[in-house]
């Protein structure tokens, strides 16, 4: 059996230290709560989602993130993704607060988007050309009680989402 260990900095599995990759991408530029890779679209373009929080207006957008690595000044170990546009390429008005975001992509079907509100509810969006998103369907809030979803899922196999919610049903 496999041992674990966990400190601030590095987790350990049988006293061997498994350092986290120290990569990232630059500032969004919005509050953000949620941020996703689509898979299907990340080895050729390095398309990212992310959703917004605490905004008068919450949004969710795709994000073109060159996948090539460059240097921080001080430390040639540690290396950035380059977020290198300064606006997203799509950006969508999202009812609530992004608490969450899952991607899959069954057959026949663009990869769909799906995001969990802090209003309530889960939202579904079609991504096109991994530079637009195009609202496919939208749960009410009253679904959940208007209470937050703060976990979304989706199988591609079995087409099913999962929520998870804080009024204590599962979804």
């Amino acid at each position: 059996m496999a041992g674990f260990g966990l400190d601030d900095d590095f987790l350990t599995m049988d006293d061997e230290t498994v350092s986290p990759p120290l990569k990232q991408t630059r500032s969004l530029g919005r509050k953000q709560c949620a941020a996703h890779w689509l898979p299907e679209l990340v080895e050729e373009q390095g398309v990212l989602a992310a959703g917004s929080w605490d905004d008068a207006e919450n949004i969710v957008a795709l994000w073109s993130v060159r996948l090539g690595q460059e240097a921080n000044e001080g430390d040639e170990d540690e290396v950035m993704l380059d977020a290198s546009a300064d606006e997203p390429l799509c950006t969508v008005p999202h009812e609530g607060c992004v608490l969450d975001l899952a991607t899959g992509c069954a057959p026949d079907t663009p990869p769909l988007l799906f995001t969990g509100s802090g209003a309530g509810g889960v939202a579904c969006y079609a991504v096109r050309n991994g530079r637009s998103l195009t609202p496919h369907w939208r749960e009410g809030a009253a679904a959940h009680r208007h209470t937050a979803v703060h976990g979304v899922g989706y199988d591609a196999e079995t087409r099913m989402v999962a929520a998870a919610c804080e009024d204590g049903d599962p979804a």
